[in-house]
């Protein structure tokens, strides 16, 4: 049951209608039942094990309250932190089979074809694991019913791909839920959904061909090819995830429920670390928060090194988070790197963007960064070692610029170049184009708790007539 189906799309009228018939004491439950729904939809084995965690983490939690000052009070949350972190080897890397269950950590399937033995474990133990410590900490005092717990961890909206939510976020808001549905959240909702529609089946599935297409080949392209595939697939990548989280706010909006923002512009970036502020932020805040402070603090001797040392381990980890691999490594050493090189030229990187004009200096380090970002994505993109070899190898050692341009740049990029694919490929560039230029427009009027009719009704003609609705196509990442 993807976002951008009409099984989901049913199961939430449903859902939304039910929510807003019930009395308030029901509503806890009735949310819990539609994630179990939600989940279940996708297999059974997704929904016993959202389960089971869901009841260890919780009493687990319990038992972890009153342990902060004792002898082994470390130990126990220890414990608890790498049982949750065996638990996402063990199911993250299982797919389901024809003949049964296979273990896979070697590739990278973006078609999405196996349907997944955990989905959204990935996203779920980030939040058990901070429970678990904020719990410890004492940072969360007042002790939540399994019911509460149950709810903030199987919420539909954010079970399949984030954003990762804290429970002292989550928790306080299934206390003031809504008895009668408020026109701000209904409006606010809709144009939300609206919108992620759009991201995703107007542009992100429009370009996806293209992607496909050159990085299906990757031993038959020119270097130009390659890269103008590569930047297509960071712009598809980024509205494919953000689509999902409009879709995801606006579903939980519906309810009354606020989850937190994953994007802000992250395309216009000036720097890596100002990406990393704007790029799937809720795990950015995650690392940060239960990873790279406590790090920064030990290693607070070492100084600069010290916070070299934790950008290095953070983003490997991060890495390791997307996939067991030596592409996702490389993704993640490639960010490193970046952000290590930021930190010790940040007072040169200062002195000179006080002498090169701003009208220069800004469209330059967008275009710099954006440049970086792109490169590392290839590793992110490529499903196989064999396969990022044979990219690199057109981007850097074959021939770059082409000798004709309609057989070696736009076949490809076109599916073979003829008139249709042709056509639409041209019309998806100067679409894409224009989104990205009014993108903080759109975006301001879709997060709008004010009914803009005009833009639900563009918006809802361009799905309509552009949009890809036979390709079946999943997100993204839901297989992270």
């Amino acid at each position: 049951m993807v976002f951008n189906s009409p099984e989901y799309f049913g199961f939430l009228f449903i859902a939304v209608v039910l929510f807003y018939l019930v009395p308030s004491r029901y509503k806890k439950a009735l949310l819990l039942l539609a994630g179990y729904v939600f989940i279940g939809f996708y297999n059974l084995s997704s929904l016993a094990v959202l389960v089971l965690f869901t009841t260890i983490n919780f009493y687990y939690a319990d038992f972890l309250r009153d342990k902060k000052g004792t002898n082994q009070g470390s130990r126990y949350l220890w414990g608890g932190i790498l049982l949750n972190i065996a638990a996402l080897l063990l199911f993250k890397y299982f797919e389901r089979t024809d003949l049964g269950l296979e273990y896979n950590i070697s590739a990278v399937n973006f078609n999405l074809d196996a349907l997944l033995v955990a989905v959204g474990f990935s996203f779920y133990t980030l939040q058990n694991i901070a429970y678990l410590i904020d719990v410890y900490h004492r940072r969360i005092k007042q002790k939540a019913s399994w019911l509460d717990y149950a709810v903030f961890v199987g919420f539909f909206a954010k079970i399949p791909m984030g954003p990762i939510v804290l429970a002292q976020d989550f928790l306080p808001q299934l206390d003031k839920l809504d008895q009668k549905p408020k026109d701000s959240n209904l409006i606010a909702g809709g144009q939300r959904i609206i919108l992620g529609l759009f991201k995703k089946m107007v542009i992100a599935d429009r370009l996806a061909p293209s992607v496909t297409s050159v990085f299906d080949h990757a031993d038959t392209n020119i270097g130009l090819c390659a890269l103008l595939a590569t930047y297509i697939f960071v712009i598809q990548l980024y509205f494919d995830f953000s689509g999902s989280m409009d879709i995801a706010l606006g579903s939980a909006r519906l309810f009354g429920i606020k989850l937190k923002e994953n994007f802000n512009l992250p395309l216009r970036s000036t720097s890596i670390s100002d990406f990393w502020r704007k790029w799937h932020m809720t795990l950015i805040q995650w690392l940060t928060k239960y990873l790279f402070n406590p790090l920064a603090f030990n290693l607070r001797q070492w100084r600069k090194q010290g916070i070299a040392l934790g950008i290095l381990i953070i983003f490997v980890l991060s890495g390791l988070w997307h996939g067991i691999g030596w592409t996702f490594f490389l993704y993640a050493l490639c960010h490193a790197i970046y952000m290590i090189y930021e930190l010790y030229t940040k007072k040169q990187r200062l002195r000179l963007s006080k002498k090169i004009p701003r009208f220069i200096y800004r469209p330059l380090s967008i275009f710099v960064v954006f440049n970086l970002v792109s490169f590392s994505f290839i590793f992110f993109r490529a499903s196989s070692m064999s396969h990022l070899g044979k990219m690199l190898n057109e981007l850097f050692t074959g021939q770059f610029w082409p000798s004709n341009f309609t057989a070696q740049i736009l076949a490809p990029l076109a599916e073979g170049g003829e008139l249709e694919p042709l056509w639409n490929l041209y019309f998806t560039i100067i679409l894409t184009v224009l989104t990205l230029f009014f993108e903080k427009t759109l975006n301001r009027l879709g997060m709008s708790e004010h009914l803009n009719t005009l833009f639900i009704f563009c918006l809802i003609m361009l799905i309509f007539v552009f949009g890809i609705f036979d390709a079946g196509s999943r997100f993204i990442y839901v297989q992270f």
